[in-house]
């Protein structure tokens, strides 16, 4: 597989992990962090990677040239504001943006995803009835604003965005060919999740 799409990925790396006791960037998951099992799944498609971590705690090292790293400043407001902060900060066309806690993220289907949004703002897959707006692609111009609309009314919520977004919903039939576990939206939470994951790999 080849980046010839010119993807860029942003990965939202600023969850404190409250219920995990440290930062979820940093967890390892059999010998490595969390962070490092998404960069390696995005690593095939992504020309570009950008990584939204909170001022208040540090990443792992990072060696690969072609990510960049950006603050979020304001660290209690969520992952709207992370995402705001990336949209900002790119020139790319379409972003596809995903969670540092996802480390069994389908590489393939983040690029259907970039594949499906043209004549939308976001194509965001349905998820057992849900949309799953942090595994997702969107038009940058149009989420930027869209983005920093809802900051501006006090929203804090990434499902604001996409109220204000012509959202092409990816349902389970058009993804499932390709991710027939779910694997790709499994999120690590708590400890217990954790543990899954490790037993999965």
């Amino acid at each position: 597989m080849t980046n010839a799409q010119g993807i860029t990925v942003v990965i939202l790396a600023g969850g404190h992990g409250s219920r995990m006791g440290s930062p979820k960037a940093s967890l390892l998951l059999n010998g490595r962090s969390l962070l490092h099992h998404v960069l390696d799944a995005v690593a095939p498609i992504a020309d570009q990677v950008i990584v939204v971590r909170s001022a208040l705690y540090p990443l792992p090292p990072i060696d690969q040239t072609n990510v960049k790293v950006l603050v979020d400043e304001a660290p209690g407001e969520g992952p709207l504001r992370a995402l705001a902060t990336a949209f900002s900060h790119t020139r790319s066309k379409h972003v596809v943006a995903v969670g540092c806690d996802m480390p069994f993220l389908n590489p393939i289907l983040m690029s259907r995803l970039a594949s499906l949004i043209d004549g939308y703002d976001a194509a965001v897959p349905i998820v057992e009835g849900r949309q799953q707006p942090l595994h997702a692609a969107y038009r940058t111009a149009a989420a930027s604003i869209a983005a920093d609309d809802a900051l501006r009314r006090g929203e804090r919520r990434v499902s604001a965005l996409l109220t204000q977004l012509h959202v092409r919903e990816v349902e389970r039939r058009e993804w499932i060919a390709t991710d027939p576990t779910a694997r790709s939206f499994f999120n690590i939470n708590n400890p217990e999740d954790l543990a899954l994951a490790a037993s999965l790999r």
